[in-house]
């Protein structure tokens, strides 16, 4: 990230720069200061951003080309940044406990990028009270050895793609597919 600082100072920059700044991520203790001396809470923020605006992409591979592509004008950044916002309202409504799988980077990305694509790209109606007690169920399951354990099912799954080069494309599509599936189940429809 340090690199793709000193290279961009264009817009799509500045919005990963201001939606890293969002009070959300300081509650809930997000990223460690280390973290953002290191530039690791912009570089998330821009890995969300892109991830929103198109699909799952391996590691870092794609920022490069949306810091280019949107240096100059990023036209779509009040509505991405409203829609992001709403996804991490939605996420405070679930009112998750410090202790949830949820806070850790990967399950907090997964959950961000399901939830815009439910509530803005497929157009679900979700409550955050349904949706937090399917999260909870799945995530009690993913940190019971015994239910992980269980090959081919989706904590197991799940456990391997939040384990193991967990910014790799495949780990995120695994949670990925896992996450959209429980919010279409949990959905009121269109």
């Amino acid at each position: 990230m340090e690199i793709h600082n000193s290279r961009f100072e264009g817009d799509f920059k500045a919005f990963g720069e201001s939606f890293a700044q969002r009070g959300f991520f300081e509650n809930h203790r997000v990223f460690s200061a280390s973290e953002v001396r290191r530039m690791q809470d912009v570089r998330f923020a821009l890995t969300v951003g892109a991830t929103a605006l198109s699909t799952y992409f391996n590691r870092d591979d794609e920022l490069e080309e949306y810091l280019k592509r949107y240096n100059d004008e990023f036209p779509m950044r009040a509505d991405l940044e409203r829609e992001l916002d709403a996804a991490l309202e939605f996420i405070d409504a679930m009112r998750f406990p410090t202790t949830s799988r949820l806070w850790k980077k990967a399950d907090l990305f997964s959950a961000m990028v399901e939830l815009h694509a439910a509530l803005y790209k497929r157009q679900r109606l979700i409550a955050p009270d349904r949706v937090a007690a399917a999260l909870e169920d799945l995530y009690k399951r993913v940190d019971d050895p015994e239910a992980r354990g269980q090959p081919d099912t989706d904590p197991s799954r799940y456990y391997k793609a939040a384990l193991q080069a967990t910014n790799d494309r495949s780990s995120r599509v695994t949670r990925g597919e896992i996450l959209r599936k429980l919010l279409d189940s949990v959905s009121d429809g269109e």
